[in-house]
């Protein structure tokens, strides 16, 4: 099957592959093996860096898929060269790894995260900071965890505190707020 996928992360098993998480437009979050990947003659190497968005075949084998045919899309490189912007990149990446289950697809979750991408790979290293942040309140929609139209005008006269203090108490941790704090 042919998949259009973004490299979440990269483990090394035996002695010359590795396990690739991907998450595909096609799939959702699923994992292959690379095969002889960390050989000095490796073609598949560089197009299966973590960040990328890519192309490649996913073959059956036993218990998990084989990759094969892996060519990038798209490598970020302005992102990459920047290590605020290497740092946003895993920090969005690790989010998708912990919080989304295997094969669970969603085509807004992947645009979303394509185009947090590109926009992070576009500006100048001064200014990811701002990008994070709305990047941030993008994914937090798309996962179901940001504000809705109802939720900000009822917060019109009341503090940050109020309605964190509300949203423990009613055991809803889908507030920006609440992600802020526990990301900090």
């Amino acid at each position: 099957m042919l998949v259009e996928a973004i490299v979440i992360k990269k483990n090394p098993t035996r002695e010359h592959d590795q396990l690739v998480t991907l998450y595909c437009r096609e799939l959702g979050k699923t994992t292959g093996i690379a095969r002889s990947i960390l050989k000095a003659h490796s073609v598949q190497a560089l197009q299966l860096d973590e960040g990328n968005l890519m192309r490649c075949e996913l073959v059956p084998g036993k218990g998990s898929h084989i990759i094969t045919g892996a060519q990038a899309v798209r490598c970020y490189s302005n992102l990459k060269a920047s290590p605020a912007g290497c740092a946003a990149m895993q920090f969005f990446l690790q989010i998708v790894d912990t919080l989304v289950y295997d094969h669970q697809q969603d085509e807004a979750l992947f645009a979303c995260l394509t185009g947090t991408l590109a926009a992070l790979d576009r500006v100048p290293a001064q200014d990811v900071v701002a990008v994070f942040r709305q990047c941030q309140r993008d994914l937090l929609g798309v996962l179901g965890y940001g504000y809705t139209i109802a939720d900000i005008s009822s917060r019109r006269g009341r503090t940050d505190t109020d309605d964190l203090y509300e949203q423990i108490a009613q055991k809803k941790l889908g507030t920006i707020d609440l992600f802020y704090e526990m990301v900090s």
